[in-house]
């Protein structure tokens, strides 16, 4: 007979509450007693169930002593229709695998007759016996010295004993224990006997047992006492957590890999990036020095041109890839100011303006918001609709057009709309269009090319600036539109921009120490800069940097980061020290720790390769004559 068709025929009383004290279960033997069918009581209260008020009280405690971990057996007298009833009850808390209480399971047994008679008695026992012993969790007695006196086979099988009953019966339960608490168990007895402190007993917790084999493993232990007459008895409930123990190292694994991988991958991400970047930087300062050369055919001008544009391309790719990593890990961190949104979208048209004209893209702008200042990041703002207008052009066909607008909205929002007649979207892809990764049509991706990251990156973006992005197609092959929302703040009047500076080159007569340990680098970064009047000494290694140093006196210190026999960090602080030398960190690790770690160590600007070259420039002329 299984254990469902046992308690369903049992001739006690099996309950089971929930944390609540509802009645989750009720066996047939209730009608016996209450001349109500089981069903009448779940869902309800003892009291909803019509129980008399003091009896409700008891039980309601003795309840909640069970729900806090405790093993409870009480016995109590109830006026039933059946007559007045004396009960024996066994509580018994009922645990998830996670070892969080759940219920309660009751066992009452009507020992009326046993009351009675001796005899009775015993049979009332030997029944409750023959519940326990079928029960799942193992189940022991022990008495005041600590001697078991029973155990159900459960318990016998958690520890390894099977059903060699004699081998534990009149033993010390501390056969059952590991150190430490083998040799304490007795002393933690007897001092509960003595003043009555609590360690386990009425307290569930998770403790280690010992098997008959030496090994050890993790179990729950509830230990409750009971009185029978003149005697106290102490009963255990115990559970092998095995299982639950090994599946949650299990996951602490798997999230500890996780970790791993993911620092790894960012880890990997940064190198790779600093070793593009690096060649990209070479190449895109031999392109300023073409660019600045008037005795080559204007034809050629044009290639160093689209050459640039394509520099600049691989290394806004880089980018993205860094930013969806940072977006992912919550590190991208914004430097917020009052902006001209207009201003911003300007200058991004400017950019994209070469595109435009090599595709005779009729280009219209209709800036039409009064209010249109944010309190933003200014170049991530820029980097948004950048990536939007870029789009644009990219998806737009020869001879199509593209419009850029604005709006104020009622509730006072700016809204900027990008619009084009291209290709279009897909309807069943636009729920998916700032995923990353995402490119739609496989055709499409493979035609124009990019790696789906741009739109996801921007709608982080904008969404940390409080604002919403959202996208609309009526469909392939006719045009998309992209519309940014932003809070709008209330202009204030910018100071006139200074005037600019003429006669001698930027950074005439700077002497400048240049670190850089890639060849290529190096050397066109010495010829540009002794093109606008620098004197420039250039070192590959962090030695060679410190030699000159100590023979000469720098203006200003350009060092990559990654040297071949250290940092450039190391040469800043010697630099800094010895001739309070201010710094530019020229470096293809571009992470905000990464510019956090720069200006730690003593540089004053960080620039990310690859950097033209006129920025580099400005950024010299401001070191070199600012205060």
């Amino acid at each position: 007979m299984d254990f469902c068709r046992i308690v369903e025929n049992a001739p006690h009383v099996i309950v089971r509450f929930d944390r609540e004290l509802r009645y989750l279960y009720v066996n047939p033997a209730i009608e016996s007693l209450t001349r109500l069918p089981p069903e009448y009581f779940i869902g309800k209260t003892m009291r909803q169930a019509g129980f008399a008020e003091e009896q409700c009280q008891n039980w309601e405690t003795k309840l909640r002593q069970a729900l806090q971990g405790q093993a409870v057996e009480f016995e109590c007298a109830m006026p039933l229709p059946a007559g007045k009833r004396h009960l024996l009850t066994r509580l018994t808390p009922e645990r998830t695998a996670d070892g969080l209480i759940e219920s309660v399971l009751g066992m009452s047994d009507d020992i009326t007759e046993l009351k009675r008679s001796e005899q009775a008695t015993g049979e009332a026992q030997a029944r409750l016996k023959a519940i326990v012993e079928t029960a799942v969790d193992g189940i022991l007695t022990i008495d005041e010295r600590g001697t078991i006196e029973w155990l159900n086979p459960a318990a016998m099988a958690i520890f390894g004993y099977e059903a060699a009953e004699q081998e534990l019966i009149g033993k010390n339960v501390r056969m059952l224990m590991p150190e430490p608490d083998h040799g304490r168990h007795d002393s933690y007895l007897a001092n509960y006997l003595r003043t009555r402190e609590r360690k386990i007993i009425g307290i569930g917790r998770e403790v280690v047992g010992l098997r008959k084999d030496g090994t050890t493993f993790p179990m729950d232990l509830a230990v409750s006492e009971v009185r029978l007459g003149q005697r106290r008895l102490f009963t255990g409930i115990v559970r092998d957590i095995t299982l639950r123990k090994r599946g949650e190292q299990e996951v602490v694994a798997a999230k500890e890999a996780a970790e791993a991988a993911s620092k790894a991958k960012d880890h990997f991400l940064a190198v790779v990036s600093h070793e593009l970047r690096t060649p990209l930087m070479a190449v895109s300062a031999a392109l300023d020095h073409l660019e600045q050369r008037q005795d080559i055919p204007e034809e050629v001008h044009q290639d160093v041109a689209m050459i640039q544009r394509n520099v600049q391309m691989e290394a806004r790719l880089i980018g993205d890839l860094l930013d969806l990593t940072r977006v992912a890990r919550g590190k991208i961190e914004l430097h917020f100011e009052l902006v001209d949104v207009h201003a911003i979208l300007r200058n991004v048209l400017l950019t994209c303006q070469s595109g435009v004209d090599s595709k005779r893209i009729a280009l219209t702008v209709a800036l039409g918001a009064a209010r249109h200042h944010a309190w933003a990041d200014p170049g991530r703002t820029e980097q948004v609709f950048l990536n939007l207008m870029q789009n644009a052009v990219k998806f737009t066909p020869e001879g199509k057009s593209i419009e850029a607008r604005s709006a104020n909205m009622s509730d006072g929002r700016l809204q900027i709309t990008i619009s084009d007649t291209g290709i279009g979207i897909e309807p069943e892809f636009l729920p998916r269009l700032f995923h990353a990764f995402e490119r739609g049509e496989k055709m499409v991706s493979r035609r124009i090319g990019g790696t789906g990251l741009g739109l996801s990156i921007a709608k982080a973006l904008v969404e940390m600036q409080h604002g919403t992005i959202r996208a609309a197609s009526e469909g392939a092959g006719r045009g998309s539109q992209f519309v940014v929302e932003l809070p709008t703040v209330s202009a204030v009047e910018s100071p006139a921009p200074p005037e600019e500076k003429t006669g001698a080159p930027a950074g005439k007569g700077c002497r400048i120490l240049l670190v850089e340990d890639h060849e290529d680098t190096r050397r066109i970064l010495a010829r540009l800069l002794k093109g606008v009047g620098c004197e420039v000494s250039a070192a590959g290694s962090v030695k060679e940097a410190l030699a000159m140093a100590d023979c000469q006196r720098f203006d200003l210190l350009v060092s990559d980061i990654g040297l071949p026999d250290g940092n450039g960090a190391e040469v800043m602080s010697y630099v800094k020290q010895r001739h309070r030398t201010r710094g530019i960190a020229l470096s293809g690790f571009g992470q905000q720790e990464d510019i956090s770690r720069s200006h730690a160590a003593g540089f004053e600007m960080h620039l990310t390769k690859p950097v033209d070259f006129k920025s580099l420039q400005a950024t010299i002329l401001r070191l070199a004559t600012g205060p």
